[in-house]
């Protein structure tokens, strides 16, 4: 996808390989034991309930299933944070190449800047490693590219709520997996700018 998106998800913790139920039923009172857990964490381990408090989300989507012989429901939350239109990313570029990260911002946000950082390899994670891990922080940008009066590596043309900016993606000439991210100001987020956009280009 272009924009930006978190997920809750909880399901049940063996790692064994389940068939689906595919007539599977689910009580309200299961439903609501995983909302609860959710919402009732302690700062500062709560990034499902911060997901779900955050008001800047513009949709929901919510995934159910339940594995065969399990009574436990599984569950997805899916949260986005739909603020523009973006021009497309190609999906590899190679190393030395520039990128256009362009697009348009709506109101309510306010364009803040474009991100760019290296991040790991997408490779599967076993059931293990997912199970012992209940957050996944979002990369910080390793560079920030502002409009024209801040101080930034190059300055992003900005046009009313265009935004555009041609921007090498390689950190030292390497390869790999950049993530590219669009950030905003919001009402609710007062000087604070929050991701709107997160994309990844994988360098070859």
């Amino acid at each position: 996808g272009t924009h930006f998106v978190q997920e809750n998800a909880a399901c049940f913790f063996d790692g064994q390989a389940r068939e689906l139920d595919a007539d599977a039923t689910f009580e309200a009172a299961e439903l609501e034991k995983i909302e609860s857990a959710f919402i009732n964490e302690t700062p500062p381990n709560d990034g499902h309930r911060r997901n779900i408090l955050k008001a800047s989300h513009t949709a929901f989507g919510v995934g159910l299933a339940k594995p065969e012989g399990v009574p436990q429901p599984c569950m997805a939350q899916e949260f986005v944070d739909a603020y523009g239109e973006y021009e497309p990313l190609p999906a590899t570029a190679r190393v030395g190449e520039v990128v256009l990260v362009a697009g348009e911002v709506h109101a309510p946000a306010s364009f803040g800047g474009v991100g760019i950082a290296r991040i790991a390899p997408a490779e599967p994670l076993d059931a293990r490693h997912l199970n012992e891990t209940s957050t996944y922080p979002i990369p910080e940008p390793r560079t920030l590219y502002f409009p024209k009066g801040y101080e930034t590596p190059k300055p992003v043309e900005v046009d009313g709520n265009r935004f555009s900016i041609e921007v090498p993606l390689s950190e030292g000439s390497q390869q790999g997996r950049y993530e590219v991210s669009v950030w905003a100001r919001l009402p609710d987020t007062g000087d604070s700018m929050v991701a709107i956009s997160l994309r990844t280009v994988l360098l070859k």
